[in-house]
């Protein structure tokens, strides 16, 4: 069984790193400055534990049909779920969204817009 943070630490090297990969490419071949591609790497690693912790989410509460895919597999596993309970976990989600805000204001408005809306519809 992992601990909070090497669950943490988990997620971040792998569904994060993706994530955070992908924004931070787009931001260098745009030919942003230093400062803005780290916004957007450190954007990608807190999206992908977002993620992450809402699929876990997911899996606690939601059926098979409701989620579109097979669920309550977790119960065994190491899960934000498992560690902090379904309220924790909601609590950890909705902490990371505000960090995620925050971050926006370092960012062009237009990729706020577009982010926001996807991580509403998302997660």
């Amino acid at each position: 069984k992992l601990s909070l943070e090497e669950l943490k630490f988990l997620h971040t090297h792998k569904t994060a790193t993706l994530i955070a990969s992908s924004l931070k490419m787009g931001a260098i071949v745009c030919d942003l400055s230093k400062e803005e591609v780290a916004v957007f790497e450190e954007l990608g690693l807190k999206i992908g534990l977002l993620f992450q912790i809402h699929d876990d989410i997911i899996d606690a509460t939601k059926s098979s049909k409701e989620a579109g895919k097979p669920t309550n597999h977790d119960s065994s596993k190491n899960s934000f779920t498992n560690l902090l309970g379904v309220d924790g976990a909601i609590k950890a989600k909705d902490e990371l969204k505000v960090e995620i805000e925050e971050l926006f204001s370092k960012v062009d408005k237009k990729f706020q817009d577009r982010l926001k809306k996807m991580i509403d519809k998302y997660l």
